[in-house]
């Protein structure tokens, strides 16, 4: 192809991925699989399948009901909001393709959990993605944290508190990465934001999230300017920054918390270029950080935007670890990130981990302790940021009621979360490692 065709098709390609996130979510849902197929040069096949899958969505649409109405209406607004950012990632063809291809395997999935009758749970689950997703953008409204100047960061801890349990842990975590907003200085880089010094009044079960939401800060500023066409010299310099700041800021045994929201912020709001030029900068300034990193990215794979906001999600992202991770360690601490993430916002909703994960994919999940391990430490974190939670052991006490599924959910929710908090709790807070909650360990203790 001539240099001439290429960018025709380049802009193409940008023109119609755009297109295709500014339409109606329905309508995204059927149109990625056909920009696949307008990408691979068969406009015939792009029309059968267009027509195939809004055929599919309109049966879908009664199954899914009541979280249906609720899911798309949450799905309108997170495009929106998306959009902007989105339009950056396109600015690359190769990125336009990559999303429009990520996109048709959650799709494919998701046909394939609406074959097996489990779409009201598929649902369920993505509605409270989205619902913990706009929570942390709009916390600061919320408690009623002033969009400038400094605030009392132990008040809004206390308003924070004040919502139910399961909102309480999201708000923290928001709340940290507004209060490092506030505090971000013009001319030099701020010191001792979470020190026991300067905050002596923080209850100690907000610690964890506020670590993270701080890293987050952190991470989100440094990087913001820089892609993966950057030097490595720019890359690396940037993450040396991130790392300096979350341990100049965090109390001992927290840093790897804020170390973690690294991980989430490349891959996030970046790309899969990106994290990977991150990550190995993270390897080369900061060793001891790697396992909190590719934890983070992990997280940041759960809430891949706009991708994993399509209804129907499930084993798509653990593959897509798969393919991402550089080597066997940063993919098992994807796969506890993931893991991590499906456990704490479905935790209220035991059956939708067995129904779209341990029940179809318990034999891959157990080749390894990565899925085992992230669903303990996050059980683990929920219980000391909200430990008062009456949800947490009906979670992995819960059953499923096929017996093969029954087995793998003992395997690999209930036993490793009883062992979790009777053995390693306490442990951890004794000799202060709970930021190791945040990235995977072959054993939690």
């Amino acid at each position: 192809m001539r240099k001439g065709q290429r960018g025709r098709v380049g802009r193409t390609v940008i023109a119609a991925t755009k297109n295709l996130l500014s339409q109606s979510w329905a309508i995204q849902v059927a149109g990625a699989r056909s920009l696949s197929e307008l990408l691979a040069g068969d406009p015939a096949a792009a029309l059968k399948r267009w027509t195939r899958v809004l055929s599919r969505l309109q049966q879908s649409k009664d199954e899914l009901s009541p979280t249906f109405l609720s899911l798309f209406q949450i799905g309108d607004k997170l495009q929106r909001d998306a959009i902007g950012q989105a339009s950056a990632w396109l600015r690359d063809p190769r990125q336009a393709a990559g999303l429009a291809h990520r996109w048709i395997d959650q799709i494919e999935e998701g046909l394939q959990i609406l074959g097996r009758g489990a779409g009201g749970v598929a649902g369920e689950e993505t509605v409270n993605k989205s619902r913990v997703f706009l929570l942390v953008l709009t916390v600061g409204k919320s408690l009623g944290i002033p969009q400038q100047g400094l605030f009392p960061l132990d008040q809004f801890v206390d308003r924070a508190y004040g919502l139910d349990d399961f909102s309480a842990l999201w708000a923290v975590e928001g709340l940290g990465h507004d209060y490092a907003e506030s505090r971000w200085p013009a001319e030099s880089l701020p010191r001792q934001l979470l020190s026991e010094e300067e905050q002596p009044q923080l209850p100690a079960a907000s610690l964890l999230m506020l670590h993270a939401g701080i890293g987050l800060s952190f991470a989100q500023r440094e990087l913001r300017d820089l892609t993966e066409d950057n030097s490595t010299e720019a890359i690396e310099s940037a993450v040396a920054t991130v790392v300096e700041l979350c341990r100049a800021n965090s109390r001992a045994g927290f840093a790897g918390a804020a170390l973690e929201s690294l991980g989430l912020q490349a891959y996030a709001f970046h790309s899969q270029a990106m994290a990977l030029r991150v990550g190995e900068a993270v390897a080369a300034v900061a060793p001891e950080a790697v396992g909190f990193y590719w934890h983070g990215v992990g997280r940041a794979l759960y809430f891949d935007i706009p991708v994993a906001f399509l209804p129907c999600s499930g084993w798509s992202g653990f593959e897509r670890a798969r393919a991402l991770a550089p080597d066997e360690a940063a993919m098992l601490g994807m796969w506890a990130g993931l893991a991590w993430a499906w456990t704490l916002v479905n935790q209220r909703n035991p059956e939708i981990l067995a129904s779209l994960l341990v029940s179809p994919h318990g034999e891959q999940l157990a080749e390894n302790s990565a899925f085992a391990n992230g669903v303990a430490s996050s059980t683990l974190m929920r219980q000391v940021t909200t430990p008062g939670a009456e949800f947490v052991r009906p979670f992995f006490d819960y059953l499923p009621e096929e017996e093969t599924a029954a087995t793998r959910w003992r395997e690999l929710v209930g036993e490793p979360c009883e062992r979790a908090i009777r053995e390693c709790l306490p442990q951890l807070e004794k000799e202060r490692r709970l930021d190791e909650l945040f990235c995977y360990r072959q054993k939690l203790c």
